[in-house]
Order: C-alpha cells, then structure tokens, then sequence
C-alpha cells in the first residue's frame, strides 16, 4: 500500500497558459524596471534575459544531467547591470508582477482539494517534485489553497536540477528516507513525471491532460488515464488502496 504520495504541479494539479512571447509583456516588464531605476527597453530586456538564462544553464550543466536555473538569480544580474543592486524583496516582487503580466490564467484542476482531503484522512504524505521557478510556484500555491496540504515541496530551481534526471527525487527520497516501494510518482509528462519514477525503480500514475505533450503510443506506467483529462477522487481512491485496475 502506498503511503507517500510525490505529486508533479504544473498540468497535474494546476492548470495554466502563459505567454513570455508577446510584444506587450516584455513592454511592461520594461516599464516596471525602468520606473524602478533599471532603464530597459522591451528589445533589450527580452534579449538580456534570455541570454543570462543561457549563462546561468552553462554552469550547471557539468554537474547535473537536466539543469535547472534559479531565475531569481537572472532578475538580480538584470538589474545589476543598470548600476543598482535591488534588495531581496524588490526580486520578490519582480518576479511576481512578471508572472501576472505573462499568466493568462491559473487554477486547480477539478477535484484537487477532494483528493488532498482524502489523502490527508488516510494518513498519507504529500510531496511535491516541480520543474518550476520557486518565485512562481510557492505565491501559485498559497493563492490556489493547496500549499499547506504538503508535507514537503522541492522545486526544481532550488534544486539545480529538474526531472527526468534521478538526482532529483534522490534528493527527496534521501531527505524523508522515503521506502520507494512504499511511493508513487503522480504526474502528466511522460518523459519527465513517469521518466524520473522509472530511472529510481518507482510506481507510476500518468495522468493525460490538456498540457500533455502528444502520445507516442509507447508510453507505459503502472496506472494509466488516457482519457479523463484530469485527476479524480475515484481513481486516486483506488491507489490509495493499491487496487491496480485503472
């Protein structure tokens, strides 16, 4: 019976579109910086931004197989540069006025506070394990009312690395000393979610929702849901007790 249950966010849990491509976002993310004592123009800011992000992957590319930058880091380089070093909170804002202008929306997938619930009433632990930027996701979370239902979150971003490289559930299964056999791994990408779980000999749960990438017809996991589009409590209730026939 499974008694830890590792949960991906994006596409999972959370539905969201952004868009970081439009002429009208970089114009406003300018504005702001330039209002703040960072001049910017729309082209340059796009440009400088996506070549520190480059600069900060080459890094860590030596040590980990699936780096992942922490774009805290590239907001403070970015402003630097202008001559001014901001302090922690102006980042923390930043960033979350630069992921308003880009969302176009964010929510939970139906059912999700059900499933917690119920998880939660039978005893289980809930963990996170998210390719995500923590500046985005953890303000995401308390806004949608599902981050005090984990019992811990590891973002990528703080990690250095994402999934599919297995360092990253090693760092949560080596924090809780988490029984693998006693895990599963939930999540909507197949060669991320389902990958990681299989490189560490895990269980699986794909889900296929509306921000899955397409199916080869090659995936396999331990339970699949091809057709649902979402999580729900009736199939959760089913692994929770370890009935493998969904």
């Amino acid at each position: 019976m499974y008694q830890n249950f590792i949960f991906d966010l994006y596409g999972t849990l959370v539905d969201i579109h952004t868009n970081e491509n439009s002429a009208y976002f970089w114009t406003k993310c300018a504005a702001l910086l330039t209002e703040c004592g960072y001049p910017y123009t729309a082209a340059e800011l796009k440009k400088r931004y996506n070549a520190l992000i480059g600069m900060e992957k080459e890094k860590l590319t030596p040590h980990y197989a699936q780096p992942e930058i922490d774009l805290g880091i590239v907001f403070t380089k970015l402003m630097k540069e202008k001559g001014v070093k901001p302090a922690k909170e102006f980042i923390s804002f930043y960033a979350s006025v630069f992921r308003v202008l880009s969302r176009k929306y964010v929510k939970l997938y139906p059912e999700i506070i059900d499933i917690m619930n119920l998880l939660k009433e039978n005893d289980k632990k809930i963990y996170l394990l998210s390719n995500a930027q923590t500046l985005f996701t953890i303000p995401e979370m308390k806004e949608l009312g599902i981050y005090d239902y984990f019992d811990d979150i590891l973002i990528s971003s703080d990690c250095h690395c994402k999934k599919p490289d297995p360092a990253f559930m090693q760092i949560l299964l080596e924090k809780h000393g988490l029984n693998i056999s006693e895990s599963i791994m939930i999540g909507n990408e197949y060669g991320s979610d389902i990958a990681v779980a299989d490189a560490v000999g895990m269980d699986s749960y794909y889900i296929h929702s509306n921000l899955s990438p397409a199916l080869t017809g090659a995936e396999k996991a331990t339970y699949m849901d091809l057709e649902s589009g979402s999580l729900q409590t009736k199939e959760i209730m089913k692994v929770i007790f370890d009935k493998k026939d969904l």
